[in-house]
């Protein structure tokens, strides 16, 4: 107990973190699930897994006060996922110290929730351009960037019932026919539906600069994702892309160094 307590948080959380790190194997890749808070990014993990019925829902997934860990298995690699919080005081605390510094990520997912307020959108494409020209990242082995517009419809807009003098909140179903099918700049819906964008895939792209020179040589294999984060074939389909990137890097590697262990190997017995 005296030993716990003469640890900061931040040490607590990096102990914790050196523990999963160790714990995992050589050919397990990790990558980092970052954005904005209620961006959408454990809506994205956990869809993927257990599906929109699965144990975690949009109604009982809070907000992320730390960090989810979560391996996802596809076809080119497994996935080590670290879905860290996006509150402005995490961002500041813990994005660089704790995470970029301490997790040898091989990619970085990063997920915007189009729905929300031009402000909170500029406040995201700031705090990505900032985050891809940090020199760790500029500098390090993580060179893929998957950008995810999350355009699900805005969950938390409520329709009012006045029940008996009671005041009764409940959860606003659009119909599927009205499901935006573009994004970008807010537009305001009726205040018992959701709100919709009116930007383009390319448009969102070039808000965000994904293809300027605000990325400058960092994170140069990059692509965006129009999806729905409660769609399990869309968010699969996001992971799939980041594995297969993620392996192709490694093989890129694996040629400029002489090949991986066995290949070097088989070449000597060949050459014998």
């Amino acid at each position: 107990m005296i030993i716990i307590r003469l640890l900061s948080f931040y040490q607590i959380i990096k102990l914790i973190i050196m523990g999963n790190l160790l714990l995992q194997a050589d050919s397990e890749k990790h990558v980092l699930l970052l954005g904005l808070e209620k961006a959408g990014k454990t809506h994205l993990l956990y869809t993927r897994l257990v599906g929109e019925g699965g144990m975690h829902t949009t109604k009982n997934l809070g907000a992320t006060l730390g960090y989810n860990f979560e391996q996802v298995s596809e076809t080119h690699a497994n996935l080590n996922v670290w879905d860290i919080g996006g509150d402005a005081t995490l961002r500041k605390a813990t994005w660089k110290q704790l995470y970029l510094k301490n997790v040898a990520a091989s990619a970085i997912i990063y997920v915007v929730n189009i729905s929300e307020e031009m402000e909170r959108l500029k406040e995201s494409r700031e705090t990505l351009i900032k985050l891809v020209n940090e020199p760790i990242v500029a500098g390090g082995d993580c060179n893929i960037l998957a950008l995810v517009y999350n355009n699900k419809p805005n969950l938390v807009a409520l329709d009012e019932e006045d029940h008996g003098g009671k005041t009764e909140q409940k959860q606003s179903k659009p119909d599927k026919k009205d499901a935006p099918k573009s994004a970008g700049i807010l537009i305001k819906r009726d205040p018992y539906q959701y709100n919709e964008c009116a930007l383009n895939q390319d448009q969102l792209d070039k808000f965000f600069g994904l293809h300027k020179s605000d990325f400058k040589n960092s994170l140069p294999v990059r692509q965006s994702f129009l999806i729905n984060v409660g769609d399990q074939g869309q968010c699969e389909r996001v992971f799939q892309w980041v594995a297969s990137r993620v392996m192709q890097q490694q093989q890129v590697k694996e040629e400029e160094s002489g090949g991986s262990g066995e290949g070097r190997m088989a070449a000597m017995f060949k050459k014998k």
